[in-house]
């Protein structure tokens, strides 16, 4: 979320965007789990039941604690390394396709060409 181009309140903001989201993506970092916004906006997510994808972004972090309870076994994709950028937003839109939050990949992928 991006959290500059939020005005008002930044909890209520953080609320309306998880609101309004058929998906969210969780950029799981210790820095993440450490961030008392991040903590809220992702338990609001969970309490809503709204969809969760899980973004690895540090290889050495395996969520535990509150996050590893909302994360849970759930399918996640490795944004870790620069040198998978390019197969892992494959990953992620195909997962984003597959639960329909996307008309499909190639639509996805001709946007990027």
């Amino acid at each position: 979320m991006d959290i500059d181009e939020m005005g008002g309140s930044t909890l209520e903001s953080m609320a309306s965007a998880v609101e309004n989201a058929s998906v969210v993506l969780v950029c799981v970092s210790q820095k993440y789990k450490e961030s008392p916004n991040c903590r809220s906006e992702a338990e609001y997510t969970f309490q809503l039941h709204k969809d969760i994808i899980p973004l690895m972004m540090d290889h050495k972090y395996r969520p535990d604690g509150w996050l590893g309870f909302i994360v849970g076994s759930k399918f996640w994709i490795d944004f870790s390394e620069k040198y998978k950028l390019d197969s892992s937003s494959d990953k992620l839109a195909k997962e984003l396709g597959n639960r329909g939050k996307i008309a499909s990949q190639e639509n996805y992928r001709s946007s990027r060409d």
